[in-house]
């Protein structure tokens, strides 16, 4: 009877802290009680692992007992066995909480545990006559939940969501931007794909690198100098500051951050370029106000100061706001150990992380929105990619059937339509609706091969080859000439064609004339650059410093428009067909293809 006894208050005193934490963790969100949460999962993990092989021997020594010490009544038979039968199931599903967190679906039934085991035991207790123990787990059993619901009544109330500043000219400690590889310890794909991209080789472009060279003056700027300069009006504003400040979008870090590091040779967050922490710690984007007269051309060699100051007015920028991140003990640690300790307890608590490290701008168009629109929206120039998006029929103004930037270049498979695939954020969760490739593809062919990647540069083809078709709709032959009126349409591309972000970004369209054998007897010079207006092959571009009427090229997000392209022949020549072919800049091979025969010319007489 001894022993009975003695294995009772061992087995309540056993299980009982775990029903107390346990309970807590399952009553109380962590957004409540941020650091008690996490003290009390490691209390409770700890706890686990030590008892765990006492828990197994009592459970062994419970099954086995002699037919003498196993209780006779039915009620404490049905009782001992559901005791064992919730224990078990604790500890197996608490094994798998311990693997997979609290994403994965055992963890539910686990948190459930320290109830259907607390029930249970004190009831065995009770029937078995150790009324002072069951009495115990029972008074424990309701002190927690009391204390538990307690806690979520009266504890100060805590935003799940992140806090929200206002924008200000101030920069954020450099340091509270974790690097990719940080997060690239669990979001395994994302970090592998963002790897590959081109957002997080920004710095590795050659034209990247010889505009730095040329402009050096700008690479020390940040948000705050900026705020000052912009202050002060006894102090000259540069035009650079609206176009060319190239941290602020290739280097974030440095721009938003205090670190002033190197561009020419950027190390650690300066050289990862749009990284992980910078775009997942921004809260809001602030919108220029537009106040001010804009200037009637853009011409920056122009511009005074208070053109510049209107310009200003209207740059956006982003609320980067890393400092609101509510840290878990011992992120962002340079001890791998320390940091391993960290990422578990994401795993197993993650509710705030996944809140603090995706703020509702990153589902919406706007975490675009400062690094590409050169910071103007005017009706001078309305065709930047994101106001072009903004002003066009993919941007409807309701969430469900809006397509945003995301949806066409956060995907594996562009549609043109909103896009939800499925993934998995970690190795070890489930497959989720709604995830985000992070290749950020977006056509730029020749960056993916001047930084030797030829498999991103076949994606980054792929994406072009879905963006718009041409066709042939009409051939004139003048004497020696052909005049060849392509239609080009864009059906998928959320702005106008091609972006208008940099001179390297315009379009053209070849033609070629074939015989009867199909060999090509004359083709048209694709254009020097984007202002080679009055090359032979139609050239696709606006003219942003002097916007007239026939240098307005672009095509309009599902719209069609005609070029014409004059191909000069050789005296006599044949013509059996004319192939046209569409062209980016960005790109070397045709984005789309389209030809048409022609009739049979009369025979010489």
């Amino acid at each position: 009877m001894r022993g009975s006894a003695t294995a009772s208050w061992g087995a309540a005193a056993l299980i009982a802290p775990h029903l107390a934490l346990g309970t807590w963790l399952l009553m109380v969100p962590d957004h409540l009680a941020f650091t008690a949460a996490q003290v009390v999962t490691l209390a409770h993990v700890g706890l686990a692992l030590v008892t765990l092989p006492l828990v197994i021997f009592w459970l062994v020594l419970h099954v086995r007992a002699p037919p003498s010490a196993r209780p006779t009544s039915v009620p404490s038979s049905v009782t001992r066995w559901v005791l064992v039968a919730a224990t078990i199931v604790a500890v197996v599903t608490g094994f798998i909480a311990l693997w997979g967190g609290d994403i994965v679906r055992p963890a539910a039934l686990h948190a459930w545990c320290s109830v259907a085991v607390g029930v249970p035991l004190a009831a065995h207790l009770w029937l078995s006559m150790r009324r002072w123990a069951a009495g115990a787990v029972a008074a424990l059993l309701a002190m927690a939940t009391a204390g538990s619901a307690a806690a979520r009544r009266w504890l100060p109330p805590a935003p799940l969501e992140a806090a929200v500043p206002s924008f200000d000219y101030v920069t954020r400690p450099a340091g509270l931007y974790e690097p990719a590889e940080n997060c690239g310890e669990c979001h395994e794909q994302d970090f592998q794909d963002w790897k590959q991209s081109t957002h997080a080789r920004t710095m590795g472009f050659s034209s990247v690198k010889e505009s730095m060279q040329r402009s050096p003056d700008l690479l020390t700027e940040n948000l705050q100098h900026v705020g000052q300069l912009v202050a002060d009006p006894d102090r000259p504003l540069s035009a650079a500051l609206v176009f060319g400040a190239c941290g602020s979008c290739h280097s974030p870090t440095s721009f938003y951050g205090d670190g002033h590091p190197s561009l020419t040779r950027p190390s650690g967050l300066a050289a990862e370029g749009t990284g992980c922490s910078f775009c997942h710690t921004l809260r809001e984007v602030r919108r220029g106000a537009g106040e001010g007269a804009m200037p009637a051309v853009l011409d920056p060699s122009s511009f005074s100061r208070a053109d510049i100051f209107a310009l200003m007015s209207r740059a956006p920028f982003y609320v980067s706001a890393p400092e609101t991140v509510r840290r878990y003990f011992f992120q962002g640690s340079g001890r791998p150990w320390a940091r391993r300790i960290a990422n578990y307890l994401i795993r197993w608590r993650p509710a705030v992380h996944a809140s603090d490290y995706h703020s509702p701008v990153l589902d919406d168009s706007r975490a675009c929105l400062a690094c590409h629109s050169l910071g103007i929206d005017s009706p001078e120039v309305p065709h930047m990619t994101y106001y072009g998006w903004e002003h066009s029929a993919f941007s409807t103004g309701d969430p469900k059937t809006t397509v945003s930037c995301q949806d066409c270049h956060m995907v594996r498979r562009m549609t043109g339509e909103p896009v939800r695939e499925q993934a998995r954020m970690v190795p070890w969760g489930p497959v989720r609706q709604g995830a985000r490739s992070h290749l950020f593809l977006g056509g730029n062919v020749q960056a993916a091969l001047s930084l030797g990647d030829p498999g991103l540069a076949q994606k980054e083809h792929d994406l072009n080859a879905s963006a718009a078709t041409i066709g042939i709709s009409q051939v004139q032959r003048n004497d020696d000439a052909l005049d060849v009126t392509v239609a080009v349409r864009s059906e998928r591309v959320g702005h106008y064609f091609p972006a208008l972000e940099t001179k390297l970004r315009y379009g053209w369209i070849e033609v070629k004339a074939l015989d009867a054998s199909g060999a090509v007897v004359a083709r048209t010079s694709p254009p020097k650059d984007s202002e080679d207006f009055g090359a032979a092959s139609a050239l696709i571009m606006s003219s942003v410093d002097d916007p007239k009427r026939d240098t307005q090229r672009l095509v309009a997000p599902r719209t069609s428009r005609e070029f014409t392209s004059h191909l000069a022949l050789p005296t006599g020549a044949r013509v059996q067909a004319v192939v046209a072919e569409l062209y980016n800049r960005v790109d070397p091979a045709p984005i789309a293809t389209t030809s048409r025969s022609l009739p049979a010319p009369d025979p010489p007489l």
